[in-house]
């Protein structure tokens, strides 16, 4: 595993991606539409 040293930004950014793509699988799980 590498560590790299990024921006306030970049972890935001990572960390909205991370929480999105949960939502999203939890969408799809829960059978309702994610549109």
């Amino acid at each position: 595993i590498s560590i790299a040293r990024v921006t306030e930004d970049l972890k935001i950014v990572s960390l909205e991606h991370f929480f999105d793509n949960s939502l999203f699988l939890k969408q799809l799980t829960s059978g309702c539409p994610f549109h």
